[in-house]
Formats: structure tokens, C-alpha cells, sequence
């Protein structure tokens, strides 16, 4: 845990990590159907289809709809399905994706070949889309999904140092999707019944809560204890 007093104030900010790559292990998570598994701290999908339930989901500390938070991880897609096979999906419930509160990740193959990021709230489904021809099978994207507590974005890269200008930039408004309490790695559930396979890994996300708390008054502006 990190205390970071911003200024006088009152003003600090708290920091820990609730997930990292350790925690990926076959043993912390619940396994729905046969097609994506937890191996050496990745998540594998291997020919999972979109019209069937498969995956892997893990409660969580709770993200609430304030929280400021940052999820880093490494995708690459081997071969990918038209829509509906979320990579990675933040949720409200441990139930399928086709009825959690969720923010939600995937690529579109087909004619798209892209990245898309969605919300679903209170039944009411919306994503934004990047450009054709951004993702590319084989290739490992370092990604962000971050949020800070109004506005969640979603940067790729193709450079494991994330940096310069990112490859995609997406962005979704959060009003009203609440709490988050868990990560999961599964099918939508739809009519499309092609498949998707690749790998998710070096997972890690970091909380950053801002709250309102008294300051000590041996502590100088701006330290970190």
C-alpha cells in the first residue's frame, strides 16, 4: 500500500495491487465450460466458440464506478471470431456476459480485424470500434484498461514499454455501471459460431482511490510514506 499526500489540503491517494500474475493459477479461478484454461499464469482460449459458455472469471477487490484504477496485460490472438468472445471483461456478477453490468474487451476478426470496447449497463449494451486492419494475429499487444472514475479508456501498443503514441486509443463513458467485482476471460454467448484462440497474460492492476482524510502533520506536502 502506497499513501501519497497531494497537497495540504487533505487530499491523499491510495494505491495497492489487487491482481497481478501470480493470482493466475488454475487453483483462483472457476473454470465454465472446456475451451480456456489458466496455464503458466495465462489465459489460454483454444478454438472457443462464441455460441457456447466457456471461460475463466475471479472475484476480485471491489472497483467501485468512483475508483481510479489501471489493469496492464499482454494479448495475442491467434485466430478470432466476428464478435461476442470477450478477451478480458471487468463485471458486476460472476454470470455469463450476456447479462453482467461489465466493461468489456474484444477483436472482431472477419472483414474487421480490430479491437472493440463495450459497456453494458442496467441490459443496455454499446462499444466503440477502432479502425480496420489494427489488430494482426501472432502479434503481442501491450495493453491498459484504465479508468478514472468517469471516463474507462483502453490503450494497445506494440512495444512492451508502452511507449510513444499507442497503436489504438478507445475510450467509454461509465455512468451507472456500478460496481465491479470481478475479472473474467469468456464468450458472450451469441449466434456466431466461429471461434476465437489466443493468449492473455502478465496481468496486473493497480487501485488508486482518492479520498478525503486528514493529513498527519509531521508529513511534508507530496511524500510518499
Amino acid at each position: 500500500m502506497t499513501i501519497e499526500y497531494k497537497d495540504s489540503k487533505r487530499i491523499v491517494a491510495l494505491s495497492n495491487t489487487p491482481l497481478s500474475a501470480s493470482d493466475y493459477t488454475s487453483s483462483n479461478f472457476t473454470t465454465v465450460g472446456s475451451t480456456v484454461a489458466i496455464t503458466s499464469n495465462s489465459v489460454v482460449f483454444s478454438s472457443t466458440p462464441t455460441n457456447s459458455d466457456n471461460g475463466q472469471y475471479k472475484q476480485i477487490t471491489a472497483l467501485a464506478e468512483s475508483d481510479s484504477y489501471t489493469l496492464d496485460f499482454k494479448v495475442n490472438v491467434s485466430s478470432h471470431a466476428t464478435f461476442d468472445n470477450f478477451y478480458l471483461a471487468l463485471t458486476n456478477t460472476s454470470g455469463a456476459l450476456n447479462s453482467a453490468n461489465q466493461l468489456g474487451l474484444q477483436t472482431q476478426g472477419g472483414s474487421y480485424n480490430r479491437f472493440t470496447f463495450s459497456t453494458r449497463i442496467s441490459g443496455s449494451n454499446s462499444e466503440t470500434a477502432s479502425s480496420n486492419g489494427t489488430v494482426s494475429t501472432g502479434t503481442d499487444y501491450y495493453c491498459t484498461l484504465s479508468s478514472d472514475g468517469s471516463t474507462a479508456t483502453f490503450k494497445a501498443w506494440t512495444n512492451s514499454g508502452r511507449t510513444g503514441t499507442a497503436h489504438v486509443t478507445l475510450t467509454r463513458t461509465i455512468s451507472g455501471l456500478g460496481t465491479l467485482n470481478y475479472i473474467q476471460h469468456r464468450t458472450k454467448i451469441s449466434g456466431d459460431s466461429n471461434v476465437w484462440s489466443g493468449t492473455v497474460s502478465e496481468i496486473e492492476a493497480t487501485v488508486k482511490p482518492t479520498l478525503d482524510v486528514a493529513k498527519p502533520t509531521n508529513v511534508q506536502d507530496n511524500s510518499i510514506l
